[in-house]
């Protein structure tokens, strides 16, 4: 069928192909794959704070949306106590 040299030379061109394809992929910037996803305005930066506000990263309203937690309604109290 294949002789070792010829065997060596199509795996060494599959090797190749691979390794492109790889590079290819790593090229790209990466994109999250949730749909209308807006992440951090700005990214982050070294010595900027980030918002103090918790929100969720994706629409939780959106029809179909999956929901793992939903942290409890704060009172009055509550709110007035994380107000910094």
């Amino acid at each position: 069928m294949y002789s070792s040299s010829g065997l060596l030379d199509v795996l060494e061109r599959i090797h190749a192909l691979q390794e492109a394809l790889i590079r290819q992929l790593l090229s790209k910037p990466f994109k999250v794959p949730i749909p209308n996803y807006k992440g951090v305005l700005g990214g982050r930066f070294l010595g900027i704070a980030r918002s103090k506000c918790r929100r969720p990263l994706h629409d939780p309203n959106e029809p179909g949306a999956l929901i793992l937690y939903e942290p409890p309604e704060l009172s009055a109290h509550d709110k007035l106590k994380l107000d910094l």
